[in-house]
């Protein structure tokens, strides 16, 4: 399987951008696996997502560790290159001095690597591993004197030992060059429109985007590795890989399952291009055959995103117009989860969500990119800007407010956002657990339950019981049925305590231990803060859950206690984490505990609070 992720991006208007960009040319930098692109109609979306459909692979820089080892061998090359490299001479054999001078300045920057840079390396090193004269010209202070240098030798050797192993290295490129992209513009849909002559949504498309006319004629600007991709040729993309080798017929079976297991409750699914009617239908379970058009049109929808993702061995870059058009967020939450798991992919998404906006903090290998327009139109320019974190801003441009979010049917008060976090961590493991038991579909986030943040003593502010109450804000008017996962600390307020009892009964769940972080497993506990104890002189290993879990026991003050010579970098004067500590703790933490992290198993007292927020949740979704 071949991949290639880009970690920046250069449009310059006539040449591969439409748009005019300020500042122009565009960078984009710091590109992930998935990109999103937000911000109000006409701020220049959609034509940015065109112009980097349209962008050519050596504008890009290549990130990713296959690309670091190319890296690492032409900064070697030329670094080796310029030590043996006479110091005299202006000029060795045609070549000139300030050629290898621009190389070796550019691989002082060895962060990113663009394929010009290596182009040009190569060339020099094929330079010189084809000369066969040990002459030179041009020794400084001499004319034009022609002679000899004792380090000829060691000159070409240098450069053909380098070219051998960049060769073999640098496919990479070759194949960022050639790598397949798909469009899936607005306009598409699974309804047969053969009547009207073929593929309509791509022929509209590409009249409108991605043609010039010469003469009379109009001529596709793409190459033929990009593909303009809108569902009407579902059927005949899928027959040519039922029918082909047994790796592409396994692809489409791995799309098949995941359609099952996300939203038919497990049951066996199955794509059939029906024969005679040029018309894809779906079975699943035990029901009957129907065509594909009579599936809801969100899950049609995904389909029609989803299925090059999963039938694409090699990575690709794929290029989607505003995907959540009709899904539920729960099926926005099943996207983005689908786009990371494909991770040789690389994505740009145009959106309008606001939940897929707020879904980008739960994962990793996300990047965020505001698009703005300033000006007059005719005058007008855009601004693409890298967002660290969503924020109000963002979702205000989206035209989000209050009356926007709808209800799901449980929902899971946590303190805080580390709370929220680690909580979710703990459940999809939980979930995952029980699934493989039961063989039943985990139910989802934003679908069957949502978090909700009340930040610590507000809960005073909050009542639960039925009626309203001139005290208190009844919760049942703003939210659907609650259940409160609290800090052990709350069994120091007894009047509290009481009341959230009587109101709530098994609907709260007060914690053992003083705070969410103190529930964290052992071993992730000791892969996060393991650097930081070795800095210290200590040592992670006698970090011990069994002593941190314990009641009334503050996590930052216990970590203290295990640091040499009285350090305290740990603990805030409660003894509970300091906040910047508590933040940098939940986001590695979170990262170890992810698919692909390290392996770490759930302690039972936090199993007994995934199974009760999921007994809860079950209750109020049956």
């Amino acid at each position: 399987m071949k991949t290639a992720h880009y970690a920046r991006l250069e449009l310059r208007r006539g040449a591969n951008a439409t748009l005019p960009y300020d500042p122009e040319p565009l960078l984009l930098e710091g590109l992930e696996t998935l990109n999103l692109l937000v911000g109000p109609n006409n701020s220049g979306k959609s034509m940015l997502l065109r112009d980097i459909f349209r962008a050519e692979a050596p504008s890009f820089s290549i990130q990713e560790a296959p690309e670091r080892e190319v890296l690492t061998q032409v900064t070697k090359a030329v670094d080796e290159i310029n030590s043996v490299w006479p110091q005299e001479h202006q000029q060795y054999a045609q070549l000139p001095r300030s050629k290898l001078e621009r190389l070796v300045a550019q691989s002082k920057t060895p962060a990113r690597l663009c394929q010009p840079h290596w182009q040009k390396t190569r060339e020099l090193l094929q330079q010189l591993a084809a000369l066969n004269s040990p002459c030179h010209i041009g020794i400084r202070g001499r004319g034009d004197q022609i002679g000899q240098i004792p380090n000829h030798d060691a000159l070409v050797g240098t450069a053909r030992k380098h070219l051998a192993t960049l060769q073999q290295a640098s496919g990479i490129f070759e194949y960022a060059a050639s790598q397949k992209r798909y469009y899936i513009p607005l306009l598409r849909g699974l309804r047969a429109l053969e009547e009207s002559g073929g593929d309509v949504y791509r022929a509209r498309t590409m009249a409108d985007y991605f043609q010039r006319m010469e003469g009379q004629a109009a001529v596709s600007v793409l190459t033929p590795r990009a593909q303009v991709f809108t569902g009407l040729d579902l059927y005949d993309t899928l027959k040519q890989k039922l029918l082909g080798r047994p790796a592409e017929r396994e692809r489409v079976r791995d799309f098949e399952q995941f359609l099952g297991r996300h939203f038919f409750k497990g049951k066996p699914w199955a794509l059939i291009p029906l024969e005679g009617q040029r018309v894809v239908e779906v079975h699943f379970g035990g029901n009957d055959q129907r065509p594909i058009h009579l599936l809801g049109d969100g899950l049609q929808n995904l389909i029609i995103c989803l299925f090059h993702v999963f039938t694409e061995a090699d990575g690709c870059v794929f290029c989607i117009e505003e995907p959540d058009i009709s899904m539920h967020p729960g099926y926005q939450r099943a996207l983005i989860e689908a786009f990371l798991e494909k991770e040789q992919h690389q994505y740009f998404v145009t959106t309008h969500s606001n939940h897929m906006l707020d879904m980008t903090l739960d994962f990793s290998r996300v990047a965020v990119y505001a698009c703005s327009k300033h000006g007059i139109e005719d005058q007008a320019r855009f601004r693409v800007t890298a967002v660290s974190s969503p924020d109000r801003s963002l979702l205000a441009a989206l035209g989000v407010r209050n009356s926007s979010v709808f209800l799901s049917n449980a929902t899971i008060w946590v303190e805080g956002i580390t709370d929220r976090l680690y909580l979710r961590a703990y459940l999809r493991r939980f979930l995952e657990e029980e699934s493989k038991k039961t063989g039943e579909s985990p139910p989802q986030e934003d679908i069957h339950y949502s978090f909700m943040e009340y930040q610590g003593s507000t809960i005073a502010h909050w009542g639960f019981e039925e009626g309203s109450s001139e005290e208190r804000i009844g919760a049942e008017f703003l939210c659907a049925t609650v259940f409160l996962v609290a800090d052990g600390d709350v069994l120091e307020k007894p009047d509290r305590d009481e009341r959230l009892r009587r109101e709530l009964g098994e609907r709260y769940l007060p914690l053992v231990c003083k705070e969410i972080e103190n529930t964290l497993p052992e071993e992730v506990v000791r892969e996060v803060l393991g650097e930081e104890f070795r800095k210290h002189g200590a040592n992670a290993a006698t970090i011990r859950r069994a002593e941190y879990s314990l009641p009334r026991t503050p996590l930052g003050t216990y970590l203290d206690r295990l640091l040499p010579n009285g350090a305290t970098i740990y603990a805030a004067k409660s003894g509970t984490l300091l906040e910047h500590k508590k933040r940098i703790l939940c986001r590695e933490a979170v990262r170890a505990m992810s698919p692909g992290g390290i392996r770490w198993e759930l302690p039972e007292d936090v199993r007994e609070i995934c199974r009760k927020i999921c007994a809860f949740v079950k209750a109020k979704n049956a």
